[in-house]
């Protein structure tokens, strides 16, 4: 298994665990760590030694979601850039998804329960949602929706 930046991957034997490890942010789910979460599944497609996978989190939290102190890609990167970076959380659902080897998460789900879940998600909707949250990252609405959460005041929003 390769050397990630905010996964840890341990074996024992026949298991294999893999840790979110950005405990300070509450494991929550930047553009690094989704993207290592797709890589290390997909790396399970062709693993002939592992039958069970646990996803677990390092720290209090499994993951606390998205985080949402990533700033959002900048408009100066060209709108297929952007469009990919905003797809990846989809990627890597799907990439989780496609994981052969018995699958669960440390919040004691097993991988049928995850898989009804995200298959819930109709692909029109992940589209829309990538879309619609692409067009709003540079807004000054979105930032002032982020900022009044963290606050935890009434946003102001304008339009902008």
């Amino acid at each position: 298994m390769s050397n990630y930046e905010f996964i840890e991957v341990e074996r024992n034997e026949h298991v294999t665990t893999v840790f979110l490890n950005r405990p300070k942010q509450a494991n929550a789910l930047h553009g690094p760590i989704m993207s290592e979460l797709e890589q290390v599944s997909h790396s399970f497609l062709d693993d002939e030694q592992t039958r069970v996978v646990i996803f677990a989190g390092r720290g209090k939290h499994f993951s606390a979601g998205a985080d949402l102190k990533q700033k959002p890609a900048s408009q100066k990167v060209s709108m297929l850039m952007r469009r990919r970076h905003t797809g990846l959380g989809a990627r890597m659902i799907r990439a989780i998804h496609g994981i052969n080897q018995v699958t669960i998460a440390a919040v004691q789900m097993i991988k049928q329960s995850i898989n009804m879940v995200s298959s819930a998600l109709d692909q029109a909707v992940m589209h829309m949602d990538t879309d619609q949250n692409m067009l709003t990252a540079g807004t000054k609405d979105r930032a002032e929706g982020i900022d009044a959460y963290f606050n935890k005041r009434i946003p102001k929003f304008t339009g902008d």
